[in-house]
């Protein structure tokens, strides 16, 4: 029991004594344990860091939304029909480029040509009476009823002088009072046919008459009209394009009957399309028409923006322009961003170098020999990775840490793990 007793003190002093003997035999153990923590923690002061350089740029704010490619409202049609018939033939296929003008359908024209052509013979029929009234009288008529006449007055010249014979025989008893009676009636007779004759000759040498010419020409006027309206009812079953552009649909088949509401075929003009967008409320102020528009790989420029708020979604309505043959299609959603400032020529960093301190500020580190310096700056526009930056003392080619910067203490010292 006594021996148990004395057991811890023999150990304590068994322990010191193995002590003792490391420290005068083998020093360098103790010591190197020592230096290593020395190295550790000389280590541990020197942080590591990604590093990089302000540079210049231009950068721009964004105002992001989503449209949907269409024509120019100038440049898309719905191709109707002008009249109701059956149509007889679809001369387009979709996808089709036309031209201003092509035939695109053709209706049953069969009826239409019989009506143009009863009206054409009716304008030859009135053209040619106007014509033979024209043509009244002729040279050799005139020329018979002057020698009617002419033969009248000569048998009217022998009757006066056979009647003044006969009243002379007859004062001197040669001559009955019967023969010159029949003699008067003969000279009577031969008087009125030289006045008929004279008649004759007058109407034939003042016809046509003004009114008879008129009523003609009218005649002939009327039935121009006619042939006319027959040739353009014709003329509107001959169904053209009404502008250059792909056939995009054709809505209808042969034999179908169509009338002015029955839409054949929708044409657009692929080189001169446009987005239509929505832009939140919040931004509608800040955009204007030739603002230019990133859509990708195209650029457009904003034509119009509306000025009315649809109170459904809280948006305004924007059009955006774009350059021919872009190769996208009509109806294809596409993303809107729309340059709405731009800075030209700034002194800019990536958004991760730029923090925010103990003290509230924010700030970009850099470097004064391998120490790193905290700068104050100011933020300005920010685009993709990059950010606008002022402050004092930070010109373009300085060296800024990009990554590790957060928390990062003042006048630090540190170590470059990898540029950016």
């Amino acid at each position: 029991m006594k021996a148990i007793r004395f057991l811890p003190g023999l150990l304590v002093l068994a322990a010191l004594g193995t002590g003792g003997w490391v420290l005068i035999r083998h020093p360098e153990w103790v010591k190197g344990e020592a230096d290593e923590d020395e190295d550790a923690a000389e280590v541990a002061a020197e942080v590591p860091v990604k590093m990089g350089k302000v540079a210049r740029a231009t950068v721009r704010r964004h105002v992001e939304c989503f449209g949907t490619v269409e024509a120019l409202p100038a440049a898309s049609a719905r191709v109707a029909s002008p009249v109701a018939g059956i149509l007889a033939g679809a001369l387009c296929t979709q996808g089709q480029r036309v031209e201003k003008g092509a035939l695109l359908f053709q209706l049953d024209e069969r009826a239409a040509n019989v009506e143009e052509e009863k009206a054409a013979a009716a304008v030859g029929s009135a053209r040619a009476s106007l014509a033979r009234l024209k043509a009244f009288p002729r040279p050799d008529q005139i020329k018979v009823a002057e020698m009617q006449a002419d033969r009248a007055k000569r048998a009217v010249e022998y009757s006066r002088k056979k009647n003044e014979r006969l009243v002379k025989l007859l004062a001197d008893q040669l001559a009955s009072e019967k023969n010159l009676q029949e003699a008067e009636l003969e000279l009577i007779s031969a008087q009125n046919d030289l006045a008929v004759a004279e008649k004759q000759l007058l109407l034939l040498k003042s016809s046509p008459a003004p009114e008879e010419i008129a009523e003609a020409e009218s005649k002939v006027v009327e039935a121009g009209k006619a042939l006319a309206g027959a040739k353009a009812q014709r003329s509107l079953l001959g169904i053209p394009a009404p502008l250059s552009g792909t056939i995009l649909r054709v809505r209808v088949n042969p034999g179908e009957a169509v009338d002015l509401a029955t839409v054949l075929a929708e044409i657009v003009d692929l080189d001169r399309l446009c987005v239509e967008g929505t832009i939140p409320a919040a931004e509608l102020r800040s955009v204007a028409a030739g603002m230019e528009v990133d859509l990708g790989a195209v650029r457009g420029k904003i034509d119009f923006v509306g000025l009315d708020v649809d109170r459904k979604n809280d948006a305004g309505f924007v059009r955006v322009s774009l350059p021919a043959k872009t190769g996208l299609p009509v109806g294809q959603s596409v993303r809107l961003r729309i340059v709405v400032e731009e800075h030209k020529d700034r002194l800019v960093v990536p958004r991760r170098s730029v923090v925010t301190n103990a003290e509230g500020k924010t700030v970009i580190v850099g470097f004064l020999g391998e120490k790193a310096i905290m700068k104050e700056v100011k933020v300005g526009l920010k685009e993709g990775d990059l950010v606008e930056i002022e402050g004092e003392e930070i010109d373009e080619g300085d060296r800024i840490v990009t990554e590790g910067a957060y928390g990062l203490p003042g006048e630090a010292k540190v170590r470059d793990s990898g540029k950016d």
